[in-house]
């Protein structure tokens, strides 16, 4: 036999269950659907790549760049010093995404409208604390000559039209 408290506990505990599945489900699919960027036309431009600037993706992505610099669709709010608010035509057919997993660094989304100097870029990249004082981002002068210009490259690459 069950007392009233064993038959309390359980439904208690079922409560809880459909509560939560109930805010699951508001959080994870109805919230999204009615955010107005779903279904919507990405705006921008696909970029196209040069050779040098592909091999320059690929060392990016080898060597975790956007693990402290994302490149993530976001809203302005508190980026203020990364440049402008990302849209998602942004990223239109880059692949794989990097979205990153932190912001240590500066989003990079629009890096060459800022920086579009390769040689300063390559300076930067192998001593990042010659050209910024206090820089926590670690050097790559272990990468070879090519490797630090075709990172640079591919950064010049990067573009929003901010500079129009």
């Amino acid at each position: 036999m069950r007392n009233e408290r064993g038959a309390l506990h359980v439904a208690v505990v079922a409560g809880v269950t459909v509560a939560a599945m109930a805010m699951v489900v508001l959080l994870g699919i109805v919230m999204p659907l009615t955010d107005p960027a779903v279904g919507s036309e990405a705006a921008g431009a696909p970029l196209a790549y040069t050779e040098q600037q592909v091999d320059g993706r690929k060392i990016t992505i080898r060597e975790g760049c956007f693990t402290c610099h994302t490149r993530t669709v976001r809203d302005a709010v508190g980026d203020e010093p990364y440049g402008p608010m990302s849209l998602p035509g942004d990223y239109f057919n880059e692949a794989p995404g990097l979205m990153g997993l932190d912001r240590v660094g500066p989003d990079l989304t629009c890096i060459g409208d800022r920086q579009g100097d390769v040689d300063a870029l390559v300076k930067h990249l192998r001593n990042p604390g010659s050209v910024r004082a206090g820089s926590t981002m670690p050097s790559y002068a272990y990468l070879s000559s090519s490797e630090l210009r075709a990172v640079a490259t591919y950064l010049t690459a990067l573009t929003c039209g901010e500079a129009e």
